[in-house]
């Protein structure tokens, strides 16, 4: 049954233990009708009179990531041995995610109270009725940075609870090296004077094939817009210092010899923890596997730094994307499917990065990894991804122009071209 049916009921005082379960979708309007009528009648009133028992509360969340279903199916136990509200934790396809939401509610059927949401699809579920403004006692800051609150802040509302965060770190091998270098040069000069040893494979190297990662390198020259990603004014896309830094990236290509072919994440963790690489970039969700793979028999130290700059002069600035819970405007739960969002993003967060090795943005959680610091920091510099639904194809012009470029393409000419289909994209 839609909303303004429950608000009309939230009204009628007769019709309370209707409205007991939460939104029960499958009552039928003849029987809120007939109960208003009774009340109305005086039928409920009387010494005589028993009120029906509460149907039991249950909440639905959806989600995406496989890796988040330990957390919350221990968060949905525990809440519910808590507050008696039971929650179904769903995991669903990633594609047409926002999508399927939508119209679930619209059709009345399948959909959840509260969803995962990443900082890209907020405008998109804003604009369909699928959030809601959350609550400032909870969303403020006294939980989150004000980085955190600025990538739920929709047209000056915050329209979700920041959960956690993906960024890149560099990571350094300390049987060869005890300090992050400051910048990239540095790395290079460390390479040239390298004598080798017979274990280490990689100097340096990173993800070449993924936007995310290999967008450090132009991210302090791109401007989407402002701090909270949902305007189109202001977006600088290209510029000198931004070709300035993409070819001192491709001028990496032939310096550390990177193979865009056989690199992966994965091939970069495993190598790393069999003590093969001095330095790499890498998402920070893969520290925990990283961790994984180091054994107490063969111990690898290791640090964790904030991405160094390409040079003195040319500065970097990873992306970040935060996830968040938002409630959906649908729920005929609000009031239940907000506080749970508090408790998965507060009052849980503590366990987040123990069980799925995601890094909760709530303030205050502790790590036995003093080095973990240094990601919570790289996240708080770093730049988000925007939220205004014509820079979605951005993405897929930049790892084009990025893999042209990595190959000898000419710099200016793929920058170009880039900026001409953003201009199409962005109807300007």
């Amino acid at each position: 049954m839609g909303k303004n049916v429950w608000k009309m009921l939230a009204a009628a005082a007769a019709c309370a233990m209707l409205l007991a379960g939460c939104g029960d979708k499958n009552r039928s309007e003849d029987a809120v009708a007939a109960a208003v009528k009774e009340e109305e009648a005086g039928g409920n009133s009387g010494e005589n009179s028993q009120e029906e028992p509460s149907e039991p509360k249950k909440l639905t969340l959806w989600y995406t990531q496989p890796d988040l279903e330990e957390y919350f199916l221990e968060a949905a136990a525990a809440y519910e041995g808590e507050t008696k509200v039971e929650v179904e934790a769903v995991q669903v396809p990633a594609l047409d995610y926002i999508e399927a939401i939508n119209k679930g509610s619209v059709e009345d059927a399948d959909y959840p109270d509260l969803y995962v949401v990443t900082t890209d699809q907020l405008e998109k579920a804003v604009l369909a009725g699928l959030t809601t403004e959350a609550g400032k006692d909870v969303c403020s800051l006294d939980y989150f940075s004000q980085k955190a609150l600025d990538a739920v802040t929709y047209k000056g509302k915050r329209v979700a609870y920041p959960f956690y965060s993906d960024t890149s770190v560099l990571i350094y091998n300390k049987n060869y090296v005890q300090e992050a270098p400051a910048t990239i040069e540095d790395i290079q000069s460390f390479s040239e004077a390298f004598e080798g040893d017979g274990m280490i494979q990689n100097i340096f190297v990173w993800n070449v094939n993924d936007i995310f990662v290999d967008f450090f390198t132009i991210g302090n020259f791109v401007n989407f817009g402002d701090a909270y990603g949902d305007s189109l004014e202001h977006i600088v896309l290209n510029s000198e210092e931004i070709q300035e830094c993409l070819s001192f990236y491709q001028e990496l290509s032939q310096f550390f010899a990177i193979d865009r072919e056989l690199v992966s994440e994965e091939q970069i963790i495993q190598e790393f923890a069999e003590g093969k690489t001095v330095y790499a970039i890498i998402r920070d969700d893969s520290i925990e596997e990283l961790d994984a793979l180091i054994s107490e028999e063969n111990p690898l130290p290791y640090g964790i730094s904030a991405v160094p700059d390409l040079t003195g002069e040319l500065p970097v600035r990873p992306l970040s994307i935060t996830h968040s819970i938002a409630v959906n405007g649908y729920s005929e739960c609000p009031k239940e499917a907000a506080d749970f969002a508090r408790f998965l993003t507060v009052e849980k967060a503590e366990e987040l990065y123990g069980i799925c090795g995601n890094f909760p943005v709530r303030k205050g959680v502790s790590y036995d990894n003093p080095d973990i610091s240094r990601v919570l920091a790289q996240y708080e510099e770093a730049l988000e991804v925007p939220k205004v639904m014509q820079m979605s194809n951005y993405w897929l012009i930049m790892e084009s122009a990025f893999s042209d470029i990595w190959a000898g393409a000419d710099v200016a000419a793929c920058m170009e071209q880039a900026q001409e289909m953003m201009d199409a994209a962005l109807g300007q």
